[in-house]
């Protein structure tokens, strides 16, 4: 049972407890089930589950988890400044939509030469099974001045697509994502300008496959646990012109304080 979590649905929850009604209680994995459900990100804190013995069951006991739940809605207006000149953009973000645990963006920016709008949306638990599947789509247009000192020409650059991702835990803090992305990016100028110098309309492919291992003990305010992330962007119109290899490492200490941090990436030709 659960007790604190509204607008968050029992079902949300259930999925991310490691004991099933009728094993036999190991506090191993209470343990586990409490650290994973503060990951989830939508408590301020999951607190000491409550024993309770089952009126007339003999040795049943009744689990409750108590939970406090956080506003996992954000909303953001921000005004910047540039190399494309000024911008305001606006976005919506949750980690709960509708209580079901689905995570939803929505980001809109617009300036004088620069636009761009991205809707993105994931499923961490695709019709009921451990497996993670998200889609999102992407418009982006920049206007870039011409420089006559430079010898650089005036051009836009319009650029739209989409991207897909698949996900599955390989244990109880390890998964391995994979995501696609395409893109079509088209640049245009004045006829008279050398497309050399701007390049042609293309499109790209990028396949980026991801090793995970989480223990941290929540995504926003974290106390305690390690992180690993090892993965490979391979970008290119064949799938191979580009391979960017990505890893990092994370330990949190017990004040929250990040006791040890190391990221790196090398990019292959």
């Amino acid at each position: 049972h659960f007790t604190g979590n509204q607008p968050t649905r029992d079902g949300a929850l259930r999925r991310e407890v490691f004991l099933n009604e009728g094993d036999v209680l190991n506090t191993e994995m209470l343990r586990h089930t409490i650290r994973r459900l503060n990951q989830v990100g939508s408590f301020e804190k999951a607190g000491t589950p409550r024993l309770d013995p089952q009126p007339g069951a003999g040795d049943r006991l009744d689990v409750t988890f108590p939970v406090t739940e956080r506003n996992g809605s954000t909303f953001m207006a921000a005004m910047s400044t540039g190399p494309l000149g000024p911008t305001v953009s606006g976005s919506f973000s949750t980690s709960n939509l509708f209580g079901r645990g689905q995570t939803f963006s929505a980001e809109v920016e617009r300036g004088q030469r620069y636009r761009k709008e991205q809707i993105s949306i994931l499923e961490p638990y695709f019709r009921g099974r451990p497996l993670s599947v998200g889609a999102n789509i992407h418009r982006v247009r920049s206007e870039y001045d011409g420089s006559v000192e430079q010898g650089a020409p005036a051009y836009t650059v319009d650029s739209k697509g989409f991207g897909t991702t698949v996900g599955v835990p390989l244990g109880r803090f390890k998964r391995f994502d994979i995501g696609y992305g395409f893109s079509v990016i088209d640049p245009h100028a004045l006829p008279e300008v050398d497309l050399e110098l701007i390049g042609t309309r293309r499109q790209e492919s990028r396949i980026s496959p991801t090793f995970s291992f989480n223990t941290v003990d929540s995504p926003i305010l974290p106390h305690r646990g390690l992180q690993l992330v090892a993965g490979l962007n391979l970008t290119g119109g064949p799938l191979g012109a580009w391979t960017i290899v990505r890893t990092g490492r994370r330990r949190w200490g017990p004040r929250g304080s990040v006791a040890r941090s190391d990221t790196g990436a090398a990019a292959v030709g």
